[in-house]
């Protein structure tokens, strides 16, 4: 999508939406904890590069150092005992035989713009995907809610194909908005909130169905609501979605990434440049050399320094900074946004559900509850009777948020609640439930970020800059205008990160270290009546009387 600022236009494109991926093993291999482990006893603490986080971003930037350009002094410190960041497997276990499903946590998409280099790594490591059909759908109009005396309404129902025309009205001004986005655009107009535009146009979602399938098409992708996205991020440009495949690979999305970095740290990664188990306390830059300060001791930077935290980590300020980050990188930091997209995994016994690939539920109460579900035993992706049968429903932004602050049996009631009023309460309850809370994590505190309203070009150029002369260099998926919230995003950061600390050591330039220091709007007639001038005449007029 088109973003226009400072007499600039760039592409912002739509956020990658996280599914999941599965398949039943009867417990990981030794081989496949030495697959992504690392070497945990490494005791080289210096080096001319160090990379602060081994996930999607940080592996691409080891990669092209080491492969492309021949760096080979650098280590990769991580926190946690395996690679791969937000691409993360975890496990739903089957209590009656202790069998473990390992699902995907994380990112699980090849789709959106400038998937290309992502498709190429799936063919070369042959990973297992499956094309997504968003048609294969079934909408149910809920009647309960979540109160217990809830249970004594009668339950809601499937809608048949004819009975799906609360979809024209939104499709229609959906197909209005992204000609009015553009129309600003060329006029150089401000961007609005999704919410503004799609009321100006006629369009205000009322019913139970009408907010949901708006919840469908925005918050579903975006990972927050029409509210706080962005006109121009959402609506400029519309993405294909017929070519998005969904990785069911039982090796996980990370494969790609972990065979990637094995070219350079071996088929075990037992390489002593690799620490694991290694998280980062403070960050010094104020000397000649940046000294990192860890929970296994000091590390010393002799070159630079690469952060490929999330924005999310970032703001939560649990990484101290010596100096303090100078507040033009802050006001980047803190303007960008972290959205949470989490998926409620439900293990069963059986398959109850119906054979679409999504079932929707349009919640009586509440917009965005318990609202998409996807179903991964149906045709084409796994085999109930030997994958095992898991559905999971998706929440986003406060939802998610709300469904994370609950312990896991409160979820699984909620859930089931949910589900007996869609199929009847003939269905067996869960064996087992995994409720990831992203933003719980200290290590991701979300999910993806997103452009917000407000964000301006010379706010995102700020994201991106160095601090300390090109000591510390910042990389990952939200530092890519054009594609932020992606798996690409966060592979193609790495790489151009990395080609930049090769020109810096090889004497071929460094970037400039130019900042924004101050970011204005532009000249404008002021305001003739103020708040404060309203509330001030109302205080003299009641004085009066």
């Amino acid at each position: 999508m088109m973003w226009l600022a400072g007499g600039r236009t760039f592409s912002i494109l739509i956020s990658f939406a996280w599914f999941a991926c599965c398949a039943y093993s009867q417990s990981p291999s030794s081989s496949q904890h030495l697959y992504v482990r690392g070497n945990e006893s490494a005791n080289a603490k210096e080096a001319d590069v160090i990379i602060l986080g081994a996930g999607i971003a940080g592996i691409a930037t080891a990669h092209t150092l080491i492969k492309h350009h021949g760096i080979k002094d650098v280590l990769l410190l991580e926190a946690r005992p395996v690679v791969g960041g937000r691409a993360y497997l975890e496990e739903l276990v089957d209590p009656r035989n202790s069998r473990t499903l390992h699902v995907e946590k994380g990112c699980n998409w090849i789709q959106g713009y400038g998937h290309e280099n992502i498709t190429k790594l799936a063919k070369k490591w042959d990973l297992k995907t499956q094309a997504q059909n968003y048609s294969s759908i079934a909408y149910f109009n809920g009647t309960r809610g979540l109160a217990i005396d809830d249970a004594k309404i009668p339950p809601g129902k499937f809608l048949n194909d004819d009975q799906l025309d609360f979809m024209n009205a939104y499709d229609e001004a959906a197909d209005n908005v992204t000609t009015y986005a553009n129309q600003r655009l060329k006029r150089q107009e401000v961007d609005l909130t999704a919410r503004a535009a799609l009321s100006i146009l006629d369009w205000i979602p009322i019913t139970p169905l009408q907010k949901v399938y708006e919840w469908i098409n925005v918050d579903f992708t975006f990972a927050q609501p029409p509210e706080v996205c962005s006109l121009f991020n959402t609506f400029s440009v519309s993405e294909d979605a017929s070519a998005d495949r969904l990785v069911i690979d039982q090796r996980g999305y990370r494969h790609i990434f972990i065979k990637e970095l094995e070219e350079v740290f071996g088929s075990s990664l037992n390489d002593s440049r690799l620490h694991v188990n290694t998280t980062v306390k403070n960050i010094n830059y104020s000397g000649k050399h940046t000294k990192i300060e860890t929970d296994k001791g000091t590390y010393t930077a002799r070159k630079h320094v690469i952060v490929t935290f999330s924005i999310g980590v970032l703001q939560d300020n649990q990484i101290t900074w010596t100096p303090r980050l100078p507040n033009w990188k802050k006001e980047a930091i803190y303007s960008f946004a972290m959205a949470v997209y989490q998926k409620t995994f439900l293990l069963f016994e059986r398959k109850f559900w119906r054979d679409e690939q999504f079932q929707v539920y349009a919640d009586p109460d509440q917009r965005g509850r318990y609202p998409y579900w996807q179903n991964l035993n149906a045709p084409g992706f796994f085999n109930g009777s030997t994958d095992g049968y898991v559905y999971f429903v998706t929440h986003v932004d406060q939802e998610a948020r709300r469904i994370g602050s609950l312990g896991d049996d409160d979820v699984k009631a909620e859930a089931m609640f949910k589900l007996k009023e869609m199929y009847g309460d003939d269905i067996p309850q869960p064996l087992d439930v995994l409720v990831p809370r992203w933003d719980q994590d200290p290590l991701f505190r979300g999910s993806y970020s997103n452009w917000p309203l407000g964000e301006l070009d010379q706010h995102h150029d700020n994201l991106r800059q160095p601090v300390g002369d090109n000591k510390v260099f910042f990389t990952g998926e939200a530092y890519s205008k054009e594609m932020f919230g992606y798996v690409q995003g966060a592979w193609e950061e790495g790489k151009q990160t990395g080609t930049k600390i090769a020109n810096c050591l090889k004497g071929n330039g460094c970037p400039g270290g130019f900042a924004f220091e101050s970011i204005k709007t532009c000249s404008q007639q002021q305001t003739t009546l103020k708040r404060r001038d309203i509330l001030q005449h109302q205080f003299l007029r009641n004085k009066k009387e």
